[in-house]
């Protein structure tokens, strides 16, 4: 879900956006006034009943599992223990790259989808449209094609720059994005650079 929120997400809110808010929908109408032609007031809410009852709290609801941040980093590891492989073999592994940039450009898909059409406030500018997006998916042919022949990718040394600059502006890009994005970036950046080195060495 926080790969879903914009920037905006964390810019304060007014009492018009607050209603996009559960929460704050509660509130509000536990507190709302009917005042009749006689002068009369009435709660607008006259009681409360929940309709699913768990018997849970918050605590309950806290995994006790892999955090996001630990699968990401996971993911981190093996990608780049993956491409040293590949570098000093000679080894392109174009099957890694397929599976980590079609996952990107799903993601991207699904966000820029939000940020185009979504109504949500909350949902654009999404500034992780730089790391995941449709791109990945759409020129993922002919990328793949070009990493297959050790080829020079102008689409992966492209990529490789921008998430160079994500990462590098990471402190003042004004969206608090997750941590656990990071590793992830870093992912895509050791696989854009993998087809750099490659192709330098078949030189």
């Amino acid at each position: 879900m926080d790969l879903c929120m914009g920037s905006k997400a964390d810019q304060p809110i007014n009492r018009r956006l607050m209603m996009f808010v559960p929460f704050y929908v509660q509130d509000f109408f536990n507190t709302a006034r009917i005042v009749d032609n006689e002068g009369q007031a009435r709660p607008l809410v006259s009681s409360e009943e929940k309709i699913v009852v768990t018997g849970l709290t918050d605590a309950d609801h806290r995994s006790g599992g892999i955090t996001p941040m630990q699968s990401a980093l996971l993911l981190f590891v093996l990608v780049a223990a993956a491409t040293i492989y590949g570098i000093r073999r000679g080894k392109t592994l174009w099957g890694l790259d397929l599976i980590l940039f079609f996952c990107a450009g799903i993601a991207g898909c699904i966000l820029a989808f939000l940020a185009l059409f979504s109504q949500h406030p909350a949902v654009s500018p999404n500034y992780l449209l730089f790391v995941f997006h449709p791109l990945h998916l759409f020129c993922l042919p002919w990328m793949i094609n070009k990493v297959r022949k050790r080829q020079k990718s102008w689409y992966m040394r492209t990529n490789c720059a921008v998430l160079t600059l994500f990462i590098l502006l990471w402190a003042i890009i004004p969206q608090r994005i997750d941590l656990a994005v990071l590793p992830l970036a870093l992912c895509l950046l050791v696989r854009s650079a993998s087809n750099l080195i490659l192709t330098l060495k078949k030189r």
